[in-house]
């Protein structure tokens, strides 16, 4: 489940499971230094989700992904580089958004997970990222690894919405593809503060601004 924001490639919401125990291994292949690293950032959002960026510590992460600690520094040599691992992890995966190629597609993207995001649990989630969020900005060669991504999900979104709408002229392709960006942003920041935001309510929110690419609306 992700809430969809700029920040939403870059924190999960769940995940499903605990990240494991480590296994004994004679010898650490390309394979299972990937496999120990993925374990770690898994373990690193679950902290987050759990107790907020600003009181997770290494320390955490290390038991929430089933390791030692100096397992954990094999990989990520402080608590930055957990969070600069877990924005180029989630950069790679919003790539594969860009490959949306229908409003039903698109419109399952936008509003899953807002079930999560009308209950307790999504103040949490909201709140957490957003410690971390800020964390990153005050570090330069964070800011500017979020300012790219922010930039490129604009840029797929105004891909996907080409694809959707190739009647559109080009400037209100991107308007309307920054709009959805914006709107979903607007939401998981509102959620921070208030929890009177169904998801009933964010779902008509998202459907209302998606009808210049709904097919049955505009049909």
């Amino acid at each position: 489940v992700w809430i969809k924001t700029v920040w939403s490639v870059f924190v999960k919401v769940t995940v499903a499971g605990n990240p494991g125990k480590l296994s004994a291994m004679p010898k650490r292949s390309d394979a299972y230094m990937q496999d120990r690293r993925r374990q770690i950032l898994d373990a690193t959002i679950v902290c987050i989700n759990d107790q907020g960026w600003n009181r997770t510590t290494v320390d955490d992460v290390a038991t929430a992904a089933g390791l030692s600690k100096g397992a954990v520094y094999i990989h990520f040599a402080n608590k930055r580089a957990l969070l600069v691992g877990l924005l180029e992890r989630n950069i790679e995966q919003l790539e594969a958004r860009a490959g949306i190629n229908s409003f039903e597609a698109l419109r399952a993207y936008m509003i899953e997970g807002l079930e999560v995001l009308d209950d307790r649990r999504g103040w949490l989630l909201c709140v957490g990222q957003m410690e971390a969020q800020i964390e990153g900005v005050r570090d330069e060669e964070i800011q500017q690894m979020l300012n790219r991504a922010s930039l490129r999900l604009v840029d797929i979104f105004a891909g996907i919405v080409a694809r959707l709408r190739p009647d559109m002229p080009a400037a209100g392709q991107r308007s309307l593809a920054l709009s959805l960006v914006l709107i979903m942003d607007g939401m998981r920041s509102f959620r921070t503060i208030s929890d009177s935001l169904s998801a009933d309510a964010m779902r008509g929110v998202i459907d209302r601004q998606l009808r210049p690419l709904n097919p049955a609306v505009r049909g």
